[in-house]
């Protein structure tokens, strides 16, 4: 399975699924277990310029990644991050903050500690745990 955008060529790093008018990818960071980014499957480069019908369906589909992210990895929050600094396609990064994370009121990229990967097989659950909860989530 993989993805990218015909326009821009902006992909997933880990693509996890197909959802709506989106695709979903695994962006491995250990200090947010399960972070994703839910990327517009047609190419925007701002969110304004979306028509609405689809801006609702992108919308849909980055709350269906939040409650998903909520039932498999029980965040504290779930944090939403629609910024395009970087890649100019529209995506947001849907980021589960842990219980245990140091620095809760501080927004992510506030991290004291620098992105790291998951351990390999905590990847590999969590990838084969979104699939399956994003497959058969309701829309």
């Amino acid at each position: 399975m993989s993805w990218a955008c015909q326009h821009c060529g902006f992909d997933l790093w880990v693509p996890v699924a197909t959802v709506g008018v989106s695709e979903v990818g695994f962006y491995d960071d250990g200090r947010f277990p399960g972070r994703c980014i839910v990327a517009l499957r047609e190419h925007y480069e701002h969110l304004d310029e979306v028509p609405a019908e689809l801006r609702r369906g992108f919308s849909d589909d980055v709350a269906r990644v939040g409650s998903v992210l909520r039932a498999t990895v029980d965040p504290v929050r779930v944090n939403y991050a629609v910024l395009g600094n970087t890649v100019a396609h529209v995506h947001c990064h849907v980021i589960p903050r842990p219980h245990d994370d140091p620095v809760p009121t501080r927004p992510p990229w506030e991290h004291p500690s620098p992105r790291a990967a998951n351990v390999p097989r905590t990847a590999e659950a969590l990838v084969t745990a979104l699939r399956a909860a994003l497959s058969t989530a309701s829309t």
